[in-house]
C-alpha cells in the first residue's frame, strides 16, 4: 500500500506531525517508509530578468561535468532545465513560473536516500531531518548550477553562511581559499 501526499497536503501533514497533533503511528501500518522528499525555493526575478537560456546552458555544462553520464536538458522554450534522471536518487528541475516573474528551484530526493531521511521523521527528529535535507539541497545545487549569475545570488548567500569562518579575526588567505566560484586576479 502506498500513500502519496500532494504539495499543500504534504506540508500540512508535516506541520501536524511536527506539532504533535498527528502521529504516524495512527496510520496503523507496520512497515512505513518515505519514498520521496521534495524541497524547493522560489526566487523572484528582479528587474524583469527573463533570459534564462545562458544560465541554463552553463548549468547544463557544469552538471554534465560533475555528474558524468547523467542527462541534462534545457527546455525548447528556454524556460526550464532538467538535471538528472527522474528515476535517480536526486532529480533537479528549474523552471519559470508566473509569467517569468520567478524561477522555481526544485530537488526531488528519492529511493534509499529518501528512505534514510524518512527515518528522522519516523523518529521525530525534525531538526535533524530539516538540517540534512537542506544540506543535501544546497550541496546538489552547488554542484549542478552555474554560480556566476544573478539567478543564483540566493544560493551563494546561503552557501557563504555555511562556510567555516575564522573564530577571532579575519585571515586574508581565508578569502582566497573559500571562493565558491572561479575568480581571477583582476576580479579580486
Amino acid at each position: 500500500m502506498s500513500i502519496h501526499f500532494k504539495s499543500t497536503n504534504s506540508r500540512r501533514i508535516y506541520f501536524l506531525i511536527k506539532e504533535n497533533i498527528f502521529s504516524i503511528s495512527e496510520l496503523n501500518c507496520s512497515n512505513i517508509s518515505i519514498s520521496r522528499i521534495d524541497i524547493q525555493y522560489i526566487r523572484p526575478n528582479q528587474n524583469y530578468e527573463t533570459n534564462f537560456i545562458d544560465f541554463f546552458n552553463e548549468s547544463k555544462e557544469i552538471f554534465q561535468t560533475n555528474f558524468v553520464g547523467q542527462p541534462a536538458f534545457v527546455g525548447t522554450d528556454g524556460k526550464s532545465i532538467i538535471l538528472g534522471d527522474r528515476d535517480s536518487s536526486y532529480f533537479v528541475i528549474i523552471y519559470s513560473i508566473e509569467s517569468n516573474s520567478a524561477l522555481k528551484f526544485e530537488l526531488e530526493i528519492k529511493k534509499r536516500t529518501a528512505n534514510k531521511l524518512g527515518l528522522f521523521l519516523l523518529r521525530s527528529f525534525f531538526s535533524e531531518f530539516e538540517s540534512v535535507v537542506s544540506r543535501q539541497y544546497f550541496n546538489r545545487l552547488k554542484k549542478s548550477l552555474s554560480l556566476q549569475t544573478c539567478f543564483t545570488d540566493w544560493l551563494l548567500d546561503s552557501l557563504r553562511l555555511k562556510l567555516p569562518k575564522p573564530k577571532n579575526h579575519l585571515v586574508s588567505s581565508y578569502l582566497k581559499k573559500y571562493f565558491l566560484t572561479q575568480t581571477n586576479l583582476e576580479e579580486l
